[in-house]
């Protein structure tokens, strides 16, 4: 899910900055967004490479990071889902993006590596259903961070690995 970052815009102008800034630093290609009522389509428009390249004099960049020198892929593969998987805002367990369900299908003609398309009126109902329906309020009694039955790494994990201690 780290990979799927993606941004619409470099960098912007901000008053009173001496250069633009950067628009989420490296890792992000940029993409171009178009809605068709409620169904979105990401199409990559620039990989990370050349998006450096553009903004390379927007703050804060390799005058002050030169671990930029060593980036060598370019950002239109991997999983782009963090556009698709809905918010579910759960205050104690968090967003599960990786527990998401998905249908996969062959590319067709126009499609490219890292296209993502999404249909936002879906994404909102599953919003909905945890803002309603399964968030539960924060208490001392209720210790309990995450569910304890998603799997998790293949090694086993503590209790306490899935709770917190609230404290006044």
């Amino acid at each position: 899910h780290h990979a799927g970052r993606w941004k619409l815009k470099n960098s912007v102008e901000i008053e009173g900055f001496a250069q633009p800034l950067g628009v989420m630093g490296v890792g992000s290609p940029l993409y171009e967004m178009t809605m068709d009522g409620k169904i979105g389509t990401l199409k990559p428009k620039q990989g990370i490479i050349d998006g450096m390249m553009e903004r390379k004099d927007s703050w804060q960049f390799k005058e002050f990071n030169k671990d930029l020198d060593n980036i060598w892929w370019d950002g239109l593969s991997g999983a782009w889902q963090n556009a698709v998987a809905p918010a579910q805002p759960d205050p104690i367990a968090g967003n599960h993006a990786w527990h998401q369900k998905v249908s996969i299908e062959l590319a067709g003609e126009n499609d490219t590596i890292g296209d993502v398309y999404v249909n936002y009126e879906n994404n909102l109902k599953v919003y909905q259903a945890w803002r309603d329906k399964l968030t539960r309020p924060l208490t001392s009694a209720d210790t309990l961070r995450r569910p304890r039955h998603y799997k998790r790494p293949a090694w086993g994990m503590t209790d306490n690995a899935y709770s917190f201690k609230v404290t006044d």
